[in-house]
């Protein structure tokens, strides 16, 4: 999922917003999206992760928060990315979580405006009863 971020992300010159929903991370997440945030491919990054993130890899979330805009937990096992730009916007949705695992995984990518819309208001039902994680 890091190399579909970093793709779809690189393809907007003015920077992206991106909503991302996933139950667990990696190293290599972190490095992704701090490396989009350092060459301003993304002007906003909302995070929801699962608890079991907070419970289990703080090392790994050290390292992602001092890049990320908004980071909410709960129980959740959805792997969903919305990236909107001044142009268009795209939904990945996959059932790969962002971290390196040997399995065979499915993405699906769309660019359908309707989709994102709706799932961008499912991710902000979900962020009202989160726990917000304070990023200091």
């Amino acid at each position: 999922m890091d190399e579909v971020l970093m793709y779809i992300a690189d393809m907007f010159d003015d920077g992206c917003d991106i909503h991302i929903t996933s139950f667990s991370i990696g190293e290599e997440f972190g490095r992704a999206i701090h490396w989009l945030k350092e060459n301003k491919k993304v002007n906003n990054l909302r995070v929801i992760l699962d608890h079991s993130v907070k419970a289990n890899k703080q090392h790994y979330l050290l390292f992602s928060q001092q890049v990320m805009d908004e980071l909410y937990f709960t129980s959740i096992h959805a792997k969903v990315m919305l990236i909107k730009g001044h142009r268009f916007s795209v939904v990945v949705h996959s059932s790969a979580n962002f971290s390196i695992n040997p399995r065979w995984e499915c993405t699906l990518i769309s660019y359908d405006e309707e989709m994102y819309n709706t799932l961008l208001a499912q991710f902000n039902e979900i962020v009202k009863t989160a726990e917000r994680y304070d990023l200091g």
